[in-house]
């Protein structure tokens, strides 16, 4: 079971290196595709719920980085004086040091993935993709969706 789950993760972490952004509107990742690296940690949740009105992360409160994809409603986040919208179908990225608010724009039930992970190089070193909170992708033709759903199933069962 854990290694389908790891399995997919890196395999969708491959996936996004190996596009090269234009057409499905994701950051360049292909550093990724020449580097030898490891998980350390993987976590994988699945929230369905009605919103909160804020949620307040503070510096180093999650010590995993995440992939929060939203598979309903729109989600606004504020950090270091900027503001980001993501909304259906995004894929945020959120290193684990960051200090942010975040507010669902909705009032119907939200419904979200994360994937929670720690990413380390081959001398165990803890490496984060950005140093900062950002829209990784767009999932407009739902290729993404269906990953992230089958990495949640494998890791629920």
């Amino acid at each position: 079971m854990m290694k389908n789950a790891i399995d997919n993760m890196i395999y969708f972490l491959y996936n996004m290196t190996q596009r090269r952004g234009a057409e499905m509107g994701c950051y360049d990742f292909s550093a990724l595709a020449d580097m030898e690296f490891g998980v350390r940690f993987l976590s994988v949740n699945r929230t369905k719920d009605k919103p909160d009105k804020v949620f307040r992360c503070t510096k180093n409160l999650r010590k995993w980085d995440r992939f929060f994809y939203v598979s309903s409603g729109s989600i606004c986040f504020d950090f270091d004086g900027k503001n980001l919208r993501a909304d259906k179908g995004d894929i945020v990225y959120i290193p684990y040091d960051a200090a942010y608010l975040s507010e669902w724009q909705d009032e119907n039930d939200i419904d979200y993935i994360t994937t929670e992970f720690i990413l380390c190089d081959l001398n165990g070193e803890r490496f984060s993709l950005f140093d900062e909170i950002r829209i990784i992708a767009s999932d407009k033709s739902n290729e993404y969706s269906g990953r992230l759903n089958a990495l949640y199933n494998v890791w629920a069962k």
